[in-house]
């Protein structure tokens, strides 16, 4: 599963116990994060497509962190339980939405990339992938080559940019270096794709019994996280999108059958995301 650590350095998800180790600065953000969550019952209906909904789509799998995110659909599958109440199907015209896409993100879009059904979009994603990597220049394997954020942008042109990246990065002490960092990947895609469409997803939120286990993957911490995404995306002049319409409980937590690790999307589930993205 993901994990990235505060400053590049590995250990968000994958390594929830570094919060234990966090500096007074640390504490304080999360006495803050406690207040938002106090705050901020995080309901469903305080979440709306241009509002800061509890959207966790990278709280990468702790629990499981040497699972990729292909095994963990696989695993969920088996499961009989699955309780999609929407369509999960996409038409021909659904999926034509995401020709000359290109989907930058962490295991949950690798997720998406592989059962999802679209097939005529580019994805630059990894398990462990974070926002400082990403725009430190990290190779990834597209296709089987091994590329940068940078060699991709220059690769081809492309029509839309879908960045979904934010789950690893929830243990880092200063909110602000993320904001920052997600700036500058913004200004990267512009400058090499000056025509493309950029959409910023929220981070989709995590199960009930995720959350309450606590650590950095909770969602209080991703409605944070989403408030401040909300206002990167209007000052840069970017889409914000929301895509949990059909993935969250009435509480606003990520449905229970959704994910066998409380983070990750089952197949027909990832198929729901597209749909919302179309």
């Amino acid at each position: 599963a993901d994990g990235a650590g505060r400053d590049g350095k590995s250990g968000g998800v994958e390594n929830e116990n570094e919060g234990a180790a966090q500096n007074a600065d640390g504490q304080k953000m999360k006495d803050k994060n406690a207040a938002v969550s106090a705050e901020k019952n995080v309901t469903q209906t305080q979440l709306t497509e241009t509002a800061a909904g509890v959207n966790m789509h990278d709280a990468e799998n702790s629990d499981q962190s040497g699972e990729t995110a292909e095994k963990q659909s696989t695993d969920a599958d088996k499961n009989t339980g699955t309780n999609v109440n929407a369509d999960t199907s996409l038409t021909d015209e659904e999926y034509k939405v995401f020709e000359g896409a290109l989907f930058i993100g962490d295991s949950r879009t690798e997720g998406l990339s592989l059962y999802s059904g679209i097939k005529n979009a580019d994805f630059f994603c990894a398990k462990a992938l974070s926002i400082d990597k990403v725009v430190k220049g990290d190779q990834v394997s597209v296709g089987g080559v091994k590329m940068s954020v940078y060699d991709i942008l220059k690769s081809k042109e492309y029509t839309k940019v879908y960045i979904s990246l934010g789950l690893n990065e929830l243990g880092w002490v200063y909110i602000d270096k993320y904001i920052n960092e997600y700036k500058t990947l913004i200004e990267a895609v512009r400058e090499n794709q000056p025509e493309a469409v950029i959409y910023v997803q929220a981070l989709l939120p995590v199960t009930k019994e995720k959350s309450d286990k606590g650590g950095t993957v909770n969602n209080a911490q991703i409605y944070w996280y989403n408030t401040n995404l909300v206002q990167m995306a209007a000052d840069m002049g970017v889409t914000y999108i929301n895509a949990d319409a059909q993935l969250v409980e009435e509480d606003g937590t990520l449905l229970a059958d959704a994910a066998t690790d409380g983070v990750h999307l089952k197949s027909e589930y990832c198929r729901v995301w597209a749909k919302k993205l179309a």
